[in-house]
């Protein structure tokens, strides 16, 4: 059985409202995140960690950010 055209339509128009729907859900109650360094859009901070010895700069975050802190990879 295959998909007409009025069911694709139909399956993106609700991909887009669930997604409207969560928008609205995490604006009126925004999860505060733990302080850490500021990334880039989409990436985070992936352009942030060496390959080499990554502890050392999750190290010196943790001196300037506190024990608990937040970073984005992807």
């Amino acid at each position: 059985m295959t998909l007409t055209n009025l069911t694709w339509l139909d399956i993106c128009l609700a991909g887009i409202g669930a997604y409207l729907m969560k928008q609205l859900i995490t604006k009126k109650n925004p999860a505060p995140y733990a302080p850490g360094p500021p990334g880039w859009p989409v990436i985070g901070n992936i352009s942030d960690m060496p390959h080499v010895k990554p502890w050392l700069t999750l190290a010196e975050w943790g001196k300037k950010y506190g024990d608990i802190s937040h970073i984005e990879v992807l």
